[in-house]
């Protein structure tokens, strides 16, 4: 699932990740400048491929669309299978784009299957580009490589009067599907229209609850309401706290709310961006949230943003207890754009309050230490690696929020870190994947030219690491 577990940390436990390898890289003239290495294999992964892979069960599945297709007869976004020993394609399922009656925000053409899914064992669920909620039974193709089974699906627009807004520079982009015991967690992706300015559906869900089996709709909810500012992407986080479970999502208003998960009641919320704060693109306080929550040692991380089209700009980034209920921001509103310290407040710490002083002069130049983010964090070892949009990498304490470093990549960052074998795997836009030496000191080990543009998070599994790009999907492993 995204992140690996229902954590959401982009954390592996294996060992004999790779740092000695290479992709090939040719001139203008279509000359091999560098030849690849340690290159298990290499597949056609579509046309815009922004899905992050989801490995189970010797299966790879990647979110994509056709546009590698040369029989292809109309654009669709696909979901790809492939088998994970020597990258074979077994399976592709396709769904058209929504076509007349839609708006192209609602199903951007070109856009690729942005919802990475779920698997429990033979059952996979996923959000199509049409914004239905599908459940495959993928045991006759595990068997003898038949298709799957759709057993169910929703139609969130039809259902429940959606309008989803899916951004057209995240490549179609959205949430994944987070479940728990019978139950899966479904964020909406309703929004505002392509003027980014009205909501056409306020009243519907931003979140529902469904039952695994059937699809069954169980509850839902759209606190955001008229308030939800651009579009909303952060999967539900479900974790259990004192026994009980809690489902965790960062939401389009700004604000962290926390649900019971089997009744969907309010436990407690948290507004992320000051009180007063304005949305305003490129100089306003306020944003929605669109990274995922990270939970790592009972604590919850997480920070907003705006699409990296929108890089510069203020952010904060949060550490979260989640034990308490009710409103547990770090401020209560007085009276309209003002506020007060909040007693109740469960913010472990923040960047909003952090100094900047003795900050590398780039950082100390602006008026904000952690800037606008789409990216989850990742914790390993006691330590935050959290990206944001402008191209900063930073290192935090988990339970403190002392700041350790930051580097500057001079790119946009948009997938999160990865941590494995005492590695931070890093990708940028400007096609590099960084590796640096996991710790309180800042070490790159290494900067590896990819030379193709990449919107899905990396993934190390069953000692291969997987790196999607828009066209391409690669297995890599060093010779032993």
């Amino acid at each position: 699932m995204w992140g690996r577990d229902w954590s959401h940390n982009a954390v592996s436990p294996e060992k004999g990740a790779p740092v000695d390898f290479a992709f090939e890289l040719r001139d203008d003239k279509g000359k091999i400048t560098t030849p690849a290495k340690n290159i298990l294999w290499s597949v056609p992964a579509g046309g815009r491929a922004v899905g992050t892979p989801v490995v189970a069960d010797g299966l790879i599945w990647v979110g994509t669309t056709n546009r590698h297709d040369p029989k292809k007869k109309a654009d669709q976004a696909i979901l790809m299978c492939f088998r994970e020993r020597d990258g074979k394609l077994l399976y592709q399922y396709t769904s058209p784009r929504l076509g007349k009656g839609a708006n192209t925000f609602e199903d951007f053409p070109g856009s690729g299957m942005g919802c990475s899914p779920l698997v429990e064992g033979d059952r996979l669920w996923l959000i199509n580009n049409r914004s239905e909620v599908v459940c495959f039974d993928l045991a006759p193709l595990k068997k003898d490589e038949r298709e799957p089974k759709l057993l169910w699906s929703v139609d969130l627009r039809k259902e429940f009067g959606v309008v989803p807004h899916f951004p057209l520079m995240m490549a179609g982009f959205h949430a994944s599907v987070a479940g728990y015991k019978d139950w899966l967690y479904i964020v909406t992706g309703n929004g505002v229209d392509e003027g980014h300015i009205n909501l056409p559906a306020p009243d519907a869900p931003s979140l529902v609850c469904l039952e695994k089996t059937s699809g069954k709709l169980l509850w839902k909810d759209n606190s955001p309401g008229k308030n939800i500012i651009n579009y909303q992407t952060s999967t539900p986080l479900v974790m259990e706290i004192n026994g009980k479970a809690q489902v965790i999502v960062g939401q389009g208003d700004g604000w962290l709310r926390s649900f019971d998960a089997k009744t969907g009641r309010l436990i407690w919320k948290c507004d992320l961006n000051p009180k007063g704060a304005k949305f305003d693109w490129g100089r306003g306080k306020a944003n929605p949230i669109l990274a995922t929550p990270v939970a790592y040692d009972g604590l919850i991380y997480i920070a907003p943003g705006l699409g990296v089209e929108w890089s510069v700009g203020y952010g904060c980034l949060f550490c979260i207890d989640p034990i308490k209920e009710g409103d547990v921001g770090p401020e209560l509103e007085t009276e309209a754009g003002k506020g007060k310290p909040n007693a109740n407040s469960a913010v472990v710490w923040s960047t909003r309050d952090a100094s900047v002083a003795g900050m590398p002069r780039f950082i100390t130049d602006r008026e904000y230490l952690f800037g606008r983010t789409i990216c989850s964090c990742t914790i390993h070892d006691g330590l935050v690696y959290a990206a944001e949009n402008d191209g900063f990498l930073h290192c935090f304490d988990a339970k403190t929020g002392k700041h350790y470093w930051v580097h500057d990549t001079k790119a946009s960052l948009r997938i999160t870190p990865l941590c494995v074998d005492g590695k931070v795997y890093l990708i940028t836009d400007d096609q590099d994947i960084l590796i640096f030496a996991c710790g309180k000191a800042k070490r790159l080990q290494a900067t590896i030219d990819t030379g193709k543009w990449s919107a899905a998070n990396l993934i190390f599994a069953n000692g291969t690491l997987y790196l999607t790009t828009d066209r391409t999907l690669f297995a890599i492993r060093e010779k032993k």
